[in-house]
């Protein structure tokens, strides 16, 4: 499986630096896929643009309800985190005084 891997990254890697190769995949861009794509764009855009239109009046009210959650939520993980924080430092203090206590380990 290697030596067919390595034989066809070595064609890629050769058709790319062909000059030829390179002309023609630019013409097939620029023929067929570009115009594909922005018709395909042109078709799609209103379609996109409305379903932004008729869901912006419902993320917003959506928003509104779920805001005071989330300013509870980080009310909530700030005050959990100091006391995280409290408890941290105290069990700091502890150990240091052990140690002091203990004298030096080495």
């Amino acid at each position: 499986m290697p030596f067919l891997k390595k034989l066809l990254a070595d064609a890629v890697h050769k058709a790319a630096s062909d000059p030829r190769v390179r002309e023609a995949a630019k013409q097939i861009y620029e023929d067929k896929v570009k115009p594909s794509a922005e018709a395909a764009w042109a078709k799609a855009k209103p379609e996109i643009e409305d379903g932004l239109r008729r869901a912006k009046p419902k993320v917003e009210q959506a928003w509104e309800r779920a805001k005071p959650q989330m300013a509870e939520a980080g009310r909530k993980a700030a005050s959990e985190a100091s006391g995280l924080a409290d408890r941290l430092r105290s069990e700091l203090r502890q150990r240091a005084a052990m140690r002091t206590e203990d004298g030096p380990e080495r």
